[in-house]
């Protein structure tokens, strides 16, 4: 069987905008700030 991966979207859960965090930009347009340390996943399924 074949699975296909769906998106998965990172968001930051705090304001902490330092060189750990990274800047993405989704394939919807959206951005998130991205802590390493504590983000978490949203999945869209």
């Amino acid at each position: 069987m074949v699975f296909e991966a769906k998106p998965v979207k990172l968001c930051v859960i705090h304001n902490d905008v330092s060189a750990g965090n990274v800047l993405l930009r989704p394939d919807d347009g959206g951005f998130c700030l991205i802590d390493w340390g504590r983000a978490y996943l949203d999945l869209r399924v």
